[in-house]
């Protein structure tokens, strides 16, 4: 039984991981990101350090929580066992936040 519930985390996570891979590349940001995805473990790089820290902010504001490792990314770290009406739920809250006129 346990192997079934790892094989079960993995599958998933593989589905999530392509599934917000996929998203982030039709998302119309300012600049066009670096995307990094291993796993669960998503980056987004851009080359305005100002443009991913307004990002961010405004996520927070919206219940969002993503983290940065240098001041001109984001990354988030969804759970193993996310579904998918949540993943759409924050990448929406996510493509809401990538456009500021004053960016």
């Amino acid at each position: 039984m346990v192997e079934d519930d790892k094989k079960k985390l993995l599958d998933n996570a593989l589905i999530a991981s392509k599934y917000i891979k996929s998203r982030l590349e039709t998302m119309n940001f300012k600049s066009k990101p670096e995307i990094r995805v291993k796993g669960l473990a998503i980056g987004v790089v851009f080359e305005n350090s100002e443009y991913s820290s307004a990002i961010i902010s405004r996520a927070f504001r919206k219940g969002l929580l993503i983290a940065s490792a240098t001041s001109s990314d984001f990354i988030m770290f969804p759970a193993l066992d996310i579904d998918k009406k949540t993943l759409k739920e924050g990448l929406d809250i996510s493509e809401s936040c990538i456009w500021d006129k004053r960016l």
